[in-house]
């Protein structure tokens, strides 16, 4: 790499660590030649330094703010690419029925969701929506769920309990840290089946949602 300069021009010498402003005489001691006017360098890069005029300047601070408002757009772009992706599809529900044996259930449309129930080839799901090749579906009565007792009021003799607030989480087991497959509000009623200290074991409510790949699932046509 050349570069060309007066005996006596002041350089920017660059290495790992950065630039140091030498003069042309002080880096004669690193592979440069000084010959005719003319600064060579095989083994190392620098560059001249030059006064910085006022249409310099502004050319510097424009790119600046160009290369801002580049990193801005990039970042606004991807933000919204990654939301459009999470987004779940517009769906019409249909029955569905299990082609697969022991095929797993899980929590969410992903691998890494906990499993909550397995199901057999033959087996009917109400399919309600779809996030990439996993198909949302009702949870299935078997799959017994949990809500905590301080949002429900409970009837001892029917076994009903009414919930008694908004946006209530309904999980998959007795705990706070369990995956949390819908939710329920004031009013609605939940049919309880058993408890567990702070918890009611309930069936599960329409508004609660299971996942199922796919691959497993074909489309029950209506008999005419």
């Amino acid at each position: 790499m050349r570069c060309r300069a007066s005996r006596f021009t002041t350089l920017s010498l660059w290495n790992d660590r950065g630039a140091d402003r030498v003069s042309d005489r002080a880096i004669k001691g690193f592979d440069i030649t000084d010959s005719n006017g003319k600064i060579e360098c095989d083994t190392m890069r620098f560059v001249c330094n030059m006064p910085a005029t006022p249409r310099r300047r502004s050319l510097m601070i424009s790119l600046k703010q160009l290369t801002i408002v580049v990193i801005i757009a990039l970042s606004v772009w991807a933000g919204a690419e990654e939301e459009d992706k999470n987004k779940e599809e517009p769906f019409a529900a249909y029955e569905g029925e299990i082609t697969g044996k022991r095929v797993n259930v899980r929590s969410g449309p992903g691998k890494n969701f906990t499993r909550v129930l397995k199901v057999n080839k033959g087996y009917k799901v109400l399919v309600t929506g779809r996030h990439g090749e996993w198909l949302r579906i009702r949870v299935p009565d078997e799959c017994l769920l949990w809500i905590w007792k301080d949002y429900v009021k409970l009837d001892e003799e029917t076994n009903t309990g009414t919930v008694t607030d908004d946006n209530v989480n309904v999980r998959i087991a007795p705990k706070l840290g369990a995956d949390v497959v819908g939710q329920v509000d004031e009013g609605s009623q939940v049919a309880v089946t058993g408890g567990e200290g702070d918890w009611y074991e309930i069936k599960p409510p329409p508004t609660t949602s299971a996942w199922v790949h796919s691959d497993y699932v074909k489309r029950v046509e209506a008999e005419e």
